[in-house]
């Protein structure tokens, strides 16, 4: 399934008008890029606007924008068979999968491009995929901010470089930002919770697969997920078939680097590491005693895990506790197994004793604002 065709295209006539709408220009260092206020890079699958001002994101493959014009005139184009292709796609089958199925049909609906569907409030919503590619087109919010641009471009404000006026060696967010991360980590949670339950493992978490919005009449910066090239899932169009998942991460401090194939506790372990990313502004990394690459080599070998070993015998990364560190440390030694409601139940009673009401059955802090604040909330 993973080297052969898996969505097949429903058009193949020439297309009147190009995906990507956007010319590339050329740079100063000699290369090209195509001007673009909306840009992730899930590893050689993009997510990007299709046209300036558009609201609308497409997901493609880096093989597919290299070389689809070379084979623009023959019917079963090389780039369909590229692993990054079956990543995109693999969103396209997740989103049409969680989609309600149409009247009389067994399947989702087949790929028409419409009115926005939200398969949940934290995850980006789904416009339909190109008929000629397959590739999946979302709706990008109002007000929207990659989340790790909003980070780089706050960082000063969220991580100062001293506290109570001492420098300091170990950035941590600054307090007055701790409600803004504890309700991103509810969001996130929200959606892993949402996936688990149609049981769908996104695969792969970080930064760069989280968009950040402002939509109008509600709270500022909500977090929403945006697709799922590393889903790990049964695609019930294609007869239950198992697509799996795998990780792009160069990351030392992984799940997805010691295990074959992702599942919900690797998606728990990964929110752990997510985590740390807001509270430090960093990914973690691996302690320092365990630089010693026989060490490393040998726990593979021994198919041990080195993440949750190392934060059983105390080396893990150090998050203290009034920066979400004891749920951290849950996530990472596989105390939640399997279970995101364990871990959003431990989330909600941590919360809480910080002061906060988090609205019943939503994933917002009651009376939150960011009103006084130093951040901007849209783009």
């Amino acid at each position: 399934m993973t080297r052969g065709v898996f969505l097949d295209p429903l058009r193949r006539d020439a297309r009147p008008r190009p995906l990507l709408q956007s010319d590339y220009i050329q740079q100063e260092d000699g290369g090209e890029t195509r001007p673009s206020v909306f840009l992730l890079d899930f590893h050689d699958v993009m997510l990007e606007e299709d046209s300036p001002g558009s609201g609308r994101l497409v997901m493609y493959s880096v093989e597919w924008d290299e070389t689809h014009e070379d084979w623009a005139e023959d019917p079963d184009p090389a780039w369909r068979y590229d692993a990054n292709t079956l990543r995109c796609w693999k969103t396209t089958d997740v989103y049409e999968q969680l989609l309600p199925s149409p009247k009389g049909s067994g399947t989702a609906a087949q790929t028409v491009v419409g009115a926005p569907a939200l398969p949940h409030p934290r995850i980006l919503n789904y416009l339909g995929s190109d008929p000629w590619t397959r590739f999946p087109l979302l709706e990008m919010p109002s007000g929207t901010i990659p989340l790790t641009e909003f980070l780089t471009r706050h960082l000063a404000a969220l991580y100062p470089p001293s506290r109570d006026g001492q420098p300091s060696p170990q950035p941590r967010i600054d307090a007055a930002y701790l409600p803004l991360v504890y309700q991103w980590t509810l969001h996130m949670v929200s959606a892993l919770s949402f996936l688990h339950t149609n049981e769908i493992v996104l695969g792969d978490l970080s930064a760069d697969s989280c968009w950040l919005s402002s939509p109008e009449h509600v709270p500022p910066l909500q977090l929403s997920i945006a697709g799922f090239p590393d889903a790990h899932y049964r695609s019930y169009s294609h007869s239950g078939v198992q697509i799996n998942g795998f990780s792009t991460s160069s990351a030392y401090f992984h799940p997805l680097r010691e295990v074959s194939s992702p599942s919900r506790a690797t998606d728990i372990s990964l929110v752990g590491c997510m985590i740390y990313k807001f509270m430090t502004g960093e990914w973690p990394a691996r302690p320092a005693a365990s630089q010693d690459r026989e060490e490393i080599n040998a726990l593979f070998r021994s198919r041990t895990l080195p993440v949750s070993r190392w934060v059983r015998e105390g080396r893990g990364p150090a998050l203290e506790r009034a920066y979400l560190g004891d749920i951290a440390r849950k996530c990472w030694r596989g105390d939640y197994g399997e279970d995101v409601q364990a871990l959003r139940e431990d989330l909600t009673q941590f919360i809480a004793a910080e002061g906060w009401v988090i609205e019943d059955g939503d994933d917002m802090l009651k009376d939150f604002s960011l009103e006084g604040l130093s951040l901007d909330k849209t783009v």
